[in-house]
């Protein structure tokens, strides 16, 4: 059973689960609009529900966020809001420390005042070696330096040139990382 529930004030959305649903968004009162048999038809009667209430009209209809969801189970669950919640450093473009977050998303927020941490992101693998004017790094122990150097900017040329490795069994050449994983093990001219 597919049920529209309407949290007044708030939304109007589709859950098999509605009372839970409606608990992990923060809320305990809800009426149920709807009860469906087939997930396309509530999927396309939240959607009109949405509009005719004055509420945000979902981008993605239900039946295709349900259809794509994650199947996470606790363990998953736990992962994923750790990494969310790893704690990051903010630098000076002269290498200072200036500030420890909680979070990128955190640091994204006061500093861009905005949710897209994608350029802080860019900058902790090294693909680019600062964003709105600073320099971050992962905060890996609390330890950490106050001054740092920037990060070369990475590129495949670099990492191929640095890692290079020629198999000792038929002297192909090729990356490490690669070699190690694929290779090695399964080369042909291997004996024992």
């Amino acid at each position: 059973m597919y049920y529209i529930y309407h949290i007044k004030g708030v939304k109007i959305g589709c859950s098999t689960q509605p009372k839970e649903r409606v608990q992990k968004q923060g809320h305990t009162f809800f009426e149920i609009l709807e009860i469906h048999t087939d997930i396309h038809i509530a999927s396309q009667r939240e959607l009109e529900l949405q509009k005719e209430y004055g509420y945000h009209v979902d981008d993605v209809s239900y039946h295709i966020s349900y259809k794509n969801r994650h199947k996470w189970n606790d363990k998953s669950r736990i992962s994923a809001s750790e990494a969310k919640e790893r704690k990051i450093l903010q630098y000076n473009l002269e290498g200072k420390f200036i500030k420890e977050w909680k979070s990128i998303v955190d640091a994204t927020k006061n500093i861009a005042n905005h949710n897209n941490s994608s350029l802080i992101r860019a900058v902790l693998r090294g693909d680019k070696p600062s964003a709105y004017g600073f320099m971050f790094r992962y905060k890996e122990s609390n330890k950490f330096p106050l001054k740092i150097e920037p990060k070369p900017k990475r590129s495949l040329n670099n990492l191929i040139m640095i890692s290079k490795t020629t198999c000792p069994h038929c002297g192909t050449i090729g990356q490490t990382r690669v070699m190690y994983r694929y290779h090695f093990d399964k080369c042909k001219n291997k004996k024992g």
